[in-house]
């Protein structure tokens, strides 16, 4: 799925909230929205929307989504019938800045920039999940974060993975866990990605926790989730034509992990030069 030139949509989560199904997705930098969609059979009907600033469609003269008010909102069907209408929107918290975010099984929206959660309100009598700018939590930065640019929580174990901003706000820094966060732990180990300077993206699932960089063309460094030692890394294959057919790596969250019951991991990469995802295929 792409959007706006080269820049793609960031990774979705498709997350089950009261046994209901639904589709998390943002666009980098193309719109810098969280779009919610819940599922009516196989068909994602679009369901809410978090705008993370007031402007246009970045490079673009083209207006959307209909009736939106000036500056941060956050819009949800309430009428049930997926269209934009002026009286379904509200205002965004004024914390909320561009940038990743990671929603957890419980549906809080955990926020990169800015550093805070959404928390989930339940559904309303549409199905809808319910969000408000009033309902948030400031979280604390882990020991040795000065500015997080990218944010996984794992709820099973309750383990924060953070990255600090590297030279802009497409690269990261050191990669920071933090085992215990809800239950009150600030305490890290670090370690920096293989993918160096370029480093960019962040994923996590399991025992581990998965780096890309930019110009890495789809090599993924694998690092250990209990001390952040680095095991190895994953390189393009034969199967999609090697590195040589692999491009740039080039959105803020173009890697996402799930480990299977069976303890395989599956890691999913983002790339731009042949239209591709690469799929990893890993049993440790």
């Amino acid at each position: 799925m792409k959007q706006q030139g080269e820049h793609g949509l960031t990774s979705p989560q498709i997350v089950y909230l009261n046994g209901k199904r639904f589709l998390f997705v943002g666009g980098m930098f193309a719109s810098n929205f969280i779009n919610i969609f819940r599922y009516d059979g196989e068909i994602a009907v679009p369901s809410g929307l978090i705008l993370q600033w007031g402007n246009d469609l970045y490079n673009t003269d083209l207006k959307w989504p209909p009736n939106k008010p000036p500056g941060t909102s956050i819009w949800r069907d309430t009428n049930g019938n997926g269209d934009y209408e002026a009286d379904e929107f509200a205002p965004n918290t004024a914390r909320v800045q561009p940038g990743p975010f990671w929603v957890d099984k419980k549906g809080n929206i955990w926020m990169a920039y800015g550093f805070f959660r959404y928390d989930f309100q339940g559904l309303d009598n549409r199905g809808n999940p319910i969000y408000r700018g009033d309902k948030i939590t400031v979280l604390d930065l882990p020991e040795g974060v000065t500015k997080v640019a990218r944010v996984v929580y794992l709820d099973d174990s309750d383990t924060l993975v953070v990255a600090d901003e590297g030279s802009d706000m497409r690269h990261i820094g050191k990669v920071f866990i933090c085992p215990h966060y809800l239950a009150g732990n600030r305490r890290t180990v670090s370690f920096a990605s293989g993918a160096g300077s370029e480093a960019g993206c962040v994923a996590a699932a399991g025992d581990y926790v998965f780096t890309g960089g930019w110009k890495a063309r789809g090599r993924i460094w694998v690092n250990r989730l209990s001390d952040g030692a680095e095991l190895g890394a994953f390189d393009p294959g034969p199967a999609v034509g090697g590195v040589e057919s692999t491009g740039w790596t080039d959105i803020l969250t173009g890697i996402s992990a799930y480990r299977r019951a069976n303890n395989e991991y599956l890691v999913f990469v983002e790339e731009d030069y042949k239209a591709k995802v690469l799929l990893y295929r890993w049993k440790p």
